[in-house]
């Protein structure tokens, strides 16, 4: 029998594994612990090689004796069985652990893997709503543009066709009045053309009513002259002329308007130019009354009388009253 200190080296193949794999577990333990934090990197499966001798592999298949159990050493063995039970607990202990604390990482992997996926769906669907948002604020806005678009435009036209109906009334305006301002020119030269060939008229008339006058005067003095004596003539004239100035006298007391202030014994001295017919050609004051406003009211008389009442005898008007001389003092 060979002793405790001759034991061959396979006798602790066994206790070596054990701890092999106790130390592969934990590092086991600590690679998921640090996967479920990191994404986990592909493992390249490998192979370590190790040369073994013909000897070695007999000493590691042959079976190992039992070693001599000393009935002095009971104790010893029992304590060596109880250790080698407590490690095999530990071991299935730890390798319960393990197998949990994979369960745990694979668990914390997938939730957290499903919160990846939850986030990244989470993200791509508010990011999906974003751009739906987005699209709906462009569209918006091109649709508001658009409006904004047409308003300004239908604003325009409005402006527009406003500023022609205003251009067009105003130019009606210029026209009516241009219209009616060349009718009313017209309608001035007709009437001044009306004056005038009236006044041409009643020239011509008033020319041939004096000359048929004239000649009747004429004809009718005529008459008288060969009927009557030269005696007889004289006597008359004298009667006539006295008769005719006594008329224009009265004709111009009576169209005379008294001028205010004292006029007693004031007398102005007048000279008449007169037509055959009567009329007033000139008046002129010859010899002043010394007051003129008695002067001017004495002219205002001669302009008022229309006609004068002369003889009819052509040479008796020519001598006496075709420049006839008055004295004018009505008080």
């Amino acid at each position: 029998m060979d002793s405790p200190g001759n034991q061959p080296k396979s006798g602790y193949i066994g206790p070596a594994l054990f701890s092999v794999i106790l130390h592969l577990g934990i590092a086991g333990l600590a690679f998921l612990g640090w996967s479920a934090h990191t994404p986990p990197t592909p493992v390249v499966p490998h192979m370590q090689a190790m040369v073994i001798d013909a000897e070695t592999l007999k000493q590691m298949t042959k079976p190992q004796p039992k070693p001599a159990v000393k009935k002095e050493e009971p104790k010893r063995e029992e304590e060596q069985q109880k250790k080698q039970q407590d490690q095999e607990r530990q071991r299935q202990e730890e390798l319960k652990r393990q197998e949990q604390a994979k369960q745990e990482a694979e668990r914390k992997a997938a939730a957290e893997k499903k919160r990846e996926q939850e986030a990244i769906a989470l993200k791509k669907k508010q990011e999906e709503e974003r751009k739906k948002k987005e699209e709906e604020k462009r569209q918006e806005d091109e649709k508001r543009k658009a409006e904004e678009k047409k308003k300004a435009e239908e604003k325009r036209k409005a402006e527009e066709e406003r500023k022609k109906k205003d251009a067009e009334r105003k130019k009606k305006v210029e026209e009516k009045r241009l219209a009616e301002q060349k009718q009313k020119e017209l309608e001035r030269q007709m009437k001044e053309a009306r004056e005038k060939k009236r006044q041409e008229e009643l020239k011509k008339a008033e020319e041939l009513k004096m000359a048929q006058e004239a000649a009747e005067y004429e004809r009718r003095l005529q008459e008288q002259l060969e009927a009557e004596s030269s005696a007889q003539r004289q006597q008359r004239e004298l009667t006539e002329v006295e008769k005719y100035k006594a008329l224009i006298y009265s004709s111009l007391v009576q169209a005379w308007l008294q001028p205010p202030g004292e006029i007693k014994g004031l007398k102005a001295e007048l000279q008449l130019q007169l037509l055959p017919t009567g009329e007033l050609l000139s008046v002129k004051v010859v010899k002043s009354s010394g007051n003129s406003a008695f002067d001017q009211s004495a002219i205002g008389a001669a302009n008022a009388v229309r006609k004068y009442s002369v003889p009819s005898d052509p040479s008796l008007f020519n001598r006496e009253f075709r420049n006839v001389t008055i004295i004018f003092s009505p008080k």
